[in-house]
């Protein structure tokens, strides 16, 4: 039970990097829906997209982040999901090639050095993403 709640603390935190400072303030300033936008849009001018690695398609709620990237503020550099199929109709919807898409986190990680990751793989898989990229997370500092 500890592992569980664990493992869903570590991706929360993991999920809120991926979150404008302006959107967990809304609440907090009772802004307007437009006036969070217009936030975003003179943040995103600020800072340059992070570079985002998604490991694994297996969740639905996947279309989420693979659909954001036309917002500007993220770039998905690699994909982790071995189920070719899957990656290649999720690449049809959204349209990424499927150059970026990997077998293992191991080469995604290797070959794209994303700056935070997201995981979409099967729950049971979840404490193994945050225990492999936790420590890589010093890497991209400037």
């Amino acid at each position: 039970m500890n592992t569980v709640k664990n493992q869903w603390d570590s991706m929360l935190l993991i999920l809120l990097l991926l979150l404008p400072v302006s959107q967990m303030n809304a609440h907090k300033n009772n802004l307007k829906p437009e006036e969070v936008k217009t936030m975003n849009q003179i943040e995103l001018k600020a800072k340059s997209a992070l570079r985002i690695g998604v490991i694994g398609l297996v969740h639905t709620h996947v279309h989420w982040i693979l659909g954001r990237e036309q917002l500007g503020d993220i770039e998905i550099v690699g994909i982790v999901e071995p189920n070719r199929a899957l990656a290649e109709a999720y690449a049809k919807r959204h349209g990424y090639s499927m150059e970026i898409v990997f077998n293992t986190m191991e080469e995604m990680i290797s070959k794209t050095q994303p700056e935070a990751v997201t995981a979409f793989n099967t729950i049971y898989g979840h404490l193994e993403v945050v225990e492999y990229c936790a420590p890589k997370g010093s890497m991209h500092k400037k």
